[in-house]
């Protein structure tokens, strides 16, 4: 199994998989690891996500480590915006995805006193979206992603609000 968790940072439990604290190296490590994948470096845009809040997703199974989650822009109004991947190749497409966000949402709340938690996904990411739908997501805009050098990317901006 994974590294423990430290007192008081019990994880959200799951019957599939189980959110726990990353530390800064763990979580380095294994976002790197993943983005050697190209499906996730493509929807990740190929950057290891920094946050003050970075979880793993562990497959209750066996331990694995099979993807994180970070909470970015923790703001003192409630808001954070959630950023998550299943980076093992052979997890993804089984359900882990939504039962993590629905986690990560969870912790949110309870752990940080978040009111409305926020993600950006690509528009041609459909099984992303579908995840996010699924979850308790609803969309709120669209924009347009240039990065120079690369085709415009449509980027649709999706909420998650208490009650």
């Amino acid at each position: 199994m994974g590294q423990g968790r430290a007192e008081g940072e019990a994880a959200e439990g799951g019957a599939r998989v189980r959110l726990r604290p990353l530390s800064a190296a763990e979580h380095r490590a294994a976002w790197r690891r993943w983005l050697r994948d190209p499906e996730v470096a493509e929807w990740m845009g190929g950057r290891v996500p920094h946050a003050p809040v970075t979880l793993g997703i562990e497959r209750a199974s066996d331990g694995a480590l099979i993807g994180g989650a970070a909470l970015v822009d923790v703001s003192e109004d409630g808001r954070a915006e959630l950023v998550i991947a299943i980076g093992q190749a052979d997890a993804r497409g089984r359900g882990y995805g939504r039962e993590a966000v629905r986690q990560a949402v969870a912790y949110a709340r309870a752990s940080l006193g978040v009111q409305e938690v926020y993600l950006r996904v690509r528009a041609d990411n459909r099984r992303a979206i579908r995840c996010y739908l699924a979850s308790g997501f609803v969309r709120e805009g669209r924009m347009v992603r240039r990065t120079p050098g690369k085709a415009a990317r449509a980027v649709f901006l999706m909420t998650h609000r208490t009650g």
